[in-house]
C-alpha cells in the first residue's frame, strides 16, 4: 500500500519508525514539566511533516537488568500522562485504522515500541500487560545480550535465539505485535526470520555495502528481510550513514542500494533523531555529542530535504510515498489490522 503525494506536496502519510522521544519526556516530567511533546517536539515534527511516530521504550544500560522493568514502566507512564494532557494533539494508535483516524483529526499518531526485551523478564505476563497499555512493536535486543538473543555488540559469540526467544517470537505473532530486528546479532537475525510467521522489520539501520558498520545489513540480510515481507527503515544516525562524511547524499546512496538490491517496496525511514537528548557518555561512548550530525538531516524539521532530493533523483511520487510511510504501513496493516 503506497500513497501518492497530497495537495500539500508531501506524502499523504509520513511515518518515522524510530524515535527516542520517551527518554526526553521522562526526564523533563521528572523536573515538573508537562505537555512536553506539545511544547518541545510537536512544532518540529509538524515542520518535518511527520504524521506517525514510532516511539521506543528504551531502557538505558544503567537500569539493566534488575531495574529494567521499573524504568520501562516509568517511560510508559510518562507518555500516557502526555496523552491524557494533550488528547487534541496526540493519539495512541493500536492499528492502521487508529493511524488514519489520527491523521484525519490532525493529531500526531504515536505507536509504542520496546527497544530491547529486558523488561519482559522470563514469562509473557509483562508482555501481555504492556500490550494492553498500547505496546504494538518490539525490538528484541539493543546492543547487549539478553534473555532472548544476542545484540550486535555481542556478535563475537555468534549467539543464537534462545528457547525463550523462540517462544517469545511465537507470542508476539499471536498478539499481533510487530517484531523489530534493529540492533540484533546476525545469527539471531536469521533465527527470528525462520521462526516468525509474520513479516518483521528493521526499524533503523542502513546498508553495509555503502557504509561498513556492525549495525548495517549485508546484502544477504537485505534479501532475507525482503523475502519475509519486511522493511528497512533508513536511519540518519551519522556513524551508520558514512564513516567520513555523513550527509544527505550518502543517505540517498543507502536508499538507492536497497532499491536496487531488494526493491523500493522494502524501504522506509527510521530516522533515529536524538538531537533533543543529552546522552550519558557511559551509555553512548565518549565524544558522542561532538559527532557531526548528518548534513541537511540534522533534525526532524529537515525531512522535506529528503523528499525534495528523492524527487530530483527520479523517484516517482508513488515510490517516494512508499519510502516515507506507505511501505511500513503495509506491514502495520498486515500485523495489527
Amino acid at each position: 500500500m503506497t500513497l501518492p503525494l497530497g495537495d500539500s506536496g508531501k506524502p499523504t502519510l509520513v511515518l518515522d519508525a524510530h524515535s527516542d522521544l520517551f527518554n526526553d519526556i521522562v526526564e523533563r516530567r521528572a523536573l515538573g514539566q508537562a505537555h512536553v511533546v506539545e511544547r518541545r517536539h510537536l512544532p518540529e515534527l509538524r515542520k518535518g511533516g511527520v504524521d506517525v511516530l514510532v516511539c521506543a521504550i528504551y531502557v538505558e544500560s544503567r537500569f539493566k537488568p534488575s531495574n529494567a522493568l521499573p524504568r520501562a514502566l516509568q517511560l510508559l507512564d510518562a507518555i500516557h500522562c502526555e496523552l491524557e494532557e494533550t488528547p487534541e494533539s496526540l493519539r495512541l494508535c493500536l492499528n492502521a485504522a487508529d493511524i488514519h483516524a489520527a491523521q484525519a483529526a490532525g493529531q500526531l499518531a504515536m505507536l509504542i515500541s520496546l527497544e530491547g526485551a529486558e523488561p519482559l523478564g522470563n514469562d509473557f505476563s509483562v508482555l501481555r500487560l504492556m500490550h494492553r497499555l498500547g505496546l504494538r512493536w518490539v525490538g528484541l535486543t539493543w546492543n547487549q545480550r539478553n534473555q532472548v538473543a544476542d545484540g550486535i555488540g555481542e556478535s563475537r559469540t555468534r549467539g543464537r535465539l534462545t528457547h525463550y526467544g523462540l517462544n517469545l517470537v511465537r507470542e508476539l505473532n499471536r498478539l499481533g505485535i510487530l517484531i523489530d530486528l534493529a540492533h540484533i546479532a546476525k545469527e539471531s537475525f536469521y533465527d527470528v526470520l525462520n521462526a516468525s510467521e509474520q513479516p518483521v522489520v528493521f526499524s533503523h539501520g542502513n546498508c553495509a555495502a555503502v557504509c561498513e558498520h556492525d549495525r548495517n545489513l549485508t546484502d544477504a540480510q537485505l534479501e532475507a528481510l525482503a523475502a519475509h515481507g519486511g522493511v528497512l527503515g533508513i536511519t540518519f544516525h551519522p556513524p551508520l550513514v558514512s564513516a567520513t562524511k555523513p550527509c544527505l547524499d550518502e543517505v540517498l546512496r543507502h536508499i538507492d542500494h536497497v532499491a536496487r538490491t531488494i526493491g523500493i517496496d522494502h524501504v522506509g525511514i527510521g530516522a533515529d533523531f536524538s538531537d533533543f537528548i543529552v546522552w550519558d557518555p557511559a551509555e553512548v561512548g565518549a565524544g558522542f555529542e561532538e559527532q557531526p550530525k548528518t548534513e541537511r538531516l540534522q533534525s526532524v524539521s529537515h525531512l522535506p530535504n529528503l523528499l525534495d532530493a528523492l524527487l530530483r533523483r527520479g523517484y516517482s511520487e508513488e515510490e517516494t510515498a512508499g519510502i516515507f510511510g506507505g511501505n511500513f504501513m503495509r506491514v502495520v496493516q498486515e500485523i495489527m489490522g
